[in-house]
C-alpha cells in the first residue's frame, strides 16, 4: 500500500508542518535530518515513466537511473521536497544533480563533498563537511541540533539497521520464509517512511514473516542480486520467476545501507563520518 503511493504518508506530513529533505544516496547522513525534525525521502526513478524531458540535460547514453530522476524531476514529481541533498558517489550522480537543481528550484540545497579515498585524512575531512551540513540545516530548520539529539537519533537509526539484519536472516531458509521481491517491497518502504514508522513497519513484517510455516517453493538456485540501484520490485521478480530465491543481496535499495552501524562511543559527527565513509561498500 505504501509503494502504490510513497508521497501519501509524506503528504500528510507536511500538511502538519514538517519539512520533507530528499536525498539520492545512501551516504547521506539520515540521522542530522531527522534530528531537526526533518523527514529523509529517498528519491527512486521510475521505470513505467516514458523518459520524455531528462535530453535537456543529459545525454541520451547515460545512466537510466540518473535520467529517471531527472526526468521525473523536470516533471514537477519531486515539487513536495523542502529541501535536496547529494553527494559525490558517482560522476553520474553529481552531474545530475548540477543539472537537476538549475531547473528545479528547492527552498534547501546542500552538495556534500565525500572523499574518494578511505583513511584517516578522509574521514577528517568528512566530518569538517557534516560539520557543516548540520549548520547549514539548522540554520534552515530554525533551531539547534546538539550533540543529546543526534546521539538519540543514531540509536534509532542503528535500531532500524538491526531490524533489517533480522529481517534478512529469516531468508536463511531454504526455501526462505521471505522472497526477494518481499525484501525490497519493504526496504522501498521503509525508506518513504520517518524512521520511527520504518521501525514499526519492520518490527509488524518479521512479526508476520516469522510466522510463516514456510516460505515459497524451493528452487534450484540461491541467489545473491549485486549492484547499485534497484528501484522497482520487478527486477528481481525476473528473477525469482526464472527458477532462482533471491536470499541475499548487495544494493542501495538492499543491505547496503543497514549492514554496519554508526559506532557509540566519541564524538557523534566522527562516527557519522567514519560510518558513512567507511561502513557502506561501495
Amino acid at each position: 500500500a505504501i509503494l502504490k503511493d510513497r508521497r501519501a504518508r509524506i503528504e500528510e506530513l507536511k500538511k502538519q508542518g514538517k519539512k520533507i529533505v530528499g536525498y539520492l544516496s545512501i551516504h547521506v547522513p539520515l540521522e542530522i535530518i531527522s534530528g531537526l525534525d526533518m523527514i529523509p525521502f529517498r528519491i527512486i526513478g521510475d521505470i513505467r515513466e516514458p523518459v520524455t524531458e531528462a535530453d535537456k540535460g543529459l545525454p541520451a547514453a547515460f545512466c537510466p537511473y540518473m535520467r529517471s530522476v531527472l526526468d521525473l524531476a523536470i516533471k514537477g514529481r519531486f515539487g513536495f521536497l523542502d529541501g535536496f541533498i547529494m553527494n559525490h558517489t558517482c560522476d553520474a550522480q553529481e552531474k545530475t544533480v548540477r543539472v537537476l537543481t538549475s531547473f528545479v528550484r528547492f527552498p534547501f540545497v546542500h552538495f556534500l563533498d565525500m572523499p574518494s579515498t578511505v583513511n584517516d585524512y578522509a574521514v577528517d575531512y568528512y566530518r569538517k563537511e557534516l560539520a557543516d551540513f548540520r549548520q547549514c540545516l539548522e540554520a534552515f530548520a530554525g533551531k539547534k541540533l546538539d550533540d543529546d539529539r543526534l546521539n538519540e537519533m543514531i540509536s534509532i537509526y542503528n535500531e532500524q539497521r538491526a531490524l533489517v539484519r533480522r529481517l534478512y536472516a529469516l531468508k536463511q531458509p531454504d526455501p526462505p520464509l521471505i522472497s526477494g521481491r518481499e525484501t525490497l517491497e519493504v526496504i522501498l518502504a521503509v525508506q518513504s517512511l520517518p524512521v520511527q514508522e520504518g521501525n514499526e513497519l519492520l518490527r509488524e513484517v518479521i512479526a508476520e514473516v516469522e510466522e510463516r510455516r514456510q516460505g515459497g517453493p524451493s528452487k534450484k538456485a540461491r541467489i545473491l542480486v549485486w549492484g547499485s540501484v534497484i528501484d522497482d520490485p520487478v527486477f528481481l521478480d525476473a528473477i525469482e520467476s526464472s527458477g532462482a530465491n533471491v536470499v541475499m543481496d548487495d544494493l542501495d535499495e538492499g543491505t547496503k545501507p543497514y549492514w554496519s552501524d554508526v559506532g557509540a562511543d566519541g564524538d557523534p559527527l566522527h562516527r557519522l563520518a567514519e560510518r558513512y565513509l567507511t561502513g557502506i561498500r561501495a
